[in-house]
């Protein structure tokens, strides 16, 4: 089968039969195909099994007929089959293509993802780890209007190098971010009611030489007030050495307040922000993980950060970081 389209993500090459545009371009022998295909309704032995997906140790079929219009296939870390509906968004289908099953395609290749957004800083990586709403997407576009760039958004796949040390993979060139928070950026207009948003370009006079046109910015999904925020010239498209690990949460102190994580001190955080950390017991991963969160611990620094329940400001933190770097 030919494929048409050739892209780059977390250190994967994808052949893809489906256009997804978020995606860079890419070239070299494919390690991924993504194809459309049958899919069927449930696997035969499933060592895990929920409404929504069953798992087996190399295969994830995910249903997910009613919010994305499609079920899905990854078997073996090579390949995703996607089985549309005639009436599916394109838009929400690649927002589940492009996380839910390049997630599982990573979990398949021994590649375990934190749920977290990684920064490029001159002393390495950090990644700004943490649950749904802890402020990762939002502390990122922070970091990067100071010229900080973004290696990747909400999916963060560390490898090995020849010395053992951890590396983040380059992601997606985006930053996924709610309206709220776009809007106290002043990067979205106050009247959030379209599908599409005309905004100003993220692009600084000290990151850039020329003057772009406004970006438009795209709802991940037509329901949900979350757009898509295109990074341009503030993404780094290379594998960079991690440094430090940021674990982001709330709390009911007044302000925000860092504490550094030593020895085993790292490890049940690091387990509570792996994308996904009951897919890893499904899967029998466990083995898998000791190591890499061996490696993780030995080589990189690891913090709790937290800020105040009620809103503070995101400078704030942004301070707290860049003063510990």
């Amino acid at each position: 089968m030919t494929f048409q389209y050739c892209y780059q993500a977390y250190g994967l090459t994808i052949e893809s039969e489906i256009s997804c545009p978020e995606l860079r371009s890419g070239g070299g022998i494919p390690q991924v195909a993504i194809r459309y295909g049958d899919v069927p309704e449930s696997l035969e032995s499933p060592m895990s099994q929920r409404v929504f997906c069953d798992v087996e140790r190399d295969r994830t079929l995910l249903r997910l007929e009613k919010i994305a219009g499609a079920r899905f296939l990854v078997q073996h870390g090579r390949e995703v089959i996607v089985d549309r509906a005639a009436n599916a968004n394109d838009d929400t289908l690649r927002l589940f293509l492009l996380s839910a099953c390049l997630s599982s395609v990573l979990y398949q290749r021994d590649l375990l993802p934190l749920h977290g957004n990684a920064v490029e800083t001159e002393r390495g990586a950090i990644v700004l780890a943490g649950d749904s709403g802890a402020g990762k997407s939002t502390l990122s576009m922070a970091l990067m209007q100071r010229g900080y760039r973004i290696l990747t958004d909400d999916l963060c796949p560390l490898t090995m190098n020849g010395q053992q040390c951890p590396v983040v993979q380059p992601g997606i060139p985006r930053l996924k971010l709610w309206a709220d928070a776009l809007k106290r950026a002043g990067r979205l207009p106050a009247a959030a009611d379209d599908s599409t948003h005309s905004v100003p370009n993220v692009s600084h006079a000290e990151t850039t030489d020329s003057t772009e046109s406004d970006q438009v910015l795209q709802r991940v999904r037509p329901e949900l007030e979350k757009y898509s925020l295109p990074l341009n010239g503030r993404f780094c498209d290379r594998p960079t050495p991690l440094h430090k690990i940021y674990i982001l949460s709330k709390s009911n102190e007044e302000r925000p307040q860092m504490k550094a994580l030593v020895g085993l001190q790292k490890v049940e955080p690091l387990r509570q922000q792996q994308r996904g950390d009951r897919y890893l017991e499904s899967i029998d991963k466990n083995a898998a993980w000791l190591t890499w969160a061996a490696a993780v611990s030995r080589h990189a620094e690891v913090a709790a950060l937290s800020r105040p329940s009620h809103l503070c400001s995101v400078d704030e933190l942004a301070d707290l970081v860049e003063r510990d770097l």
